[in-house]
């Protein structure tokens, strides 16, 4: 069974409105229907989906090419789906490439059986993540904290893992946002600052003063969205809470 759902943000930049489409997919049989296959991929991705063997990598490529084609078409929603191509850069970042769709964006994460693509005008950099709270993020983000992160870490929450899965989103949010990912030092993604705020954490960074993170912990995850700071989202804790009632 697939079950999708579309969200709209708003963001305002001084006195001018923006919007961004967030889809979400959540896949709980891995047996997908042929037809609706057809009607999704673009030729070139069915072929290169013949040869993915492990079913977690089949399940992920799933869930990016159906998020992203859903965030993607909201744009133009009569495009049909199996026209729009999804590749992926010099450093793994995606792209759409559709002859009627021009200058937007797309950021990808998946996680377990849930798969969330956001679609955006290519003027900015925006990144996303979405990571379980599981104590292995724990053990693995601790190792890499700076002081100063550590302080945020206790700072932010008696569940240290919670904590640490916010702080490891936001770097990852920020590395797809400048489209390098984890090919650069991990140091350059140094946070300096977290804050609740309405239900959710804003966080800033060292070197990016430019950017700004927000992270919802829902359920048993947490989501962030890294935008520029200059991009103010409007009832951001109902969207990302919206966009993950129906389907978890």
């Amino acid at each position: 069974m697939i079950n999708e759902h579309v969200e709209e943000l708003l963001l305002k930049n001084r006195k001018t409105y923006h919007s961004l489409y967030f889809a979400l997919c959540n896949i709980t049989n891995p047996e997908i229907p042929e037809k609706y296959l057809l009607d999704l991929l673009h030729p070139d991705e069915i072929c290169c989906s013949k040869y993915i063997s492990s079913p977690q990598a089949h399940l992920n490529f799933y869930l990016s090419h159906i998020s992203a084609k859903r965030a993607f078409m909201q744009w133009k929603p009569q495009e049909p789906a199996n026209q729009i191509n999804l590749l992926h850069g010099s450093f793994s970042q995606p792209y759409m490439s559709c002859h009627s769709i021009q200058n937007l964006s797309i950021s990808i994460t998946h996680c377990h059986n849930i798969g969330v693509s956001v679609s955006f005008s290519e003027e900015y950099l925006i990144g996303i993540d979405l990571e379980k709270q599981e104590e292995r993020i724990n053990r693995v983000v601790s190792k890499l904290l700076t002081n100063q992160e550590r302080q945020i870490q206790n700072d932010l929450s008696t569940n240290c893992t919670i904590a640490s899965t916010v702080l490891w989103t936001a770097k990852e949010a920020l590395s797809k946002a400048l489209k390098i990912g984890f090919f650069a030092d991990m140091k350059i993604y140094e946070i300096n600052n977290a804050v609740y705020n309405s239900g959710y954490i804003v966080s800033s960074f060292r070197f990016f003063p430019q950017f700004k993170a927000y992270s919802v912990p829902v359920k048993d995850f947490v989501f962030t969205v890294v935008l520029p700071y200059e991009l103010e989202p409007f009832d951001f804790h109902k969207t990302i809470t919206n966009l993950f009632a129906k389907l978890l």
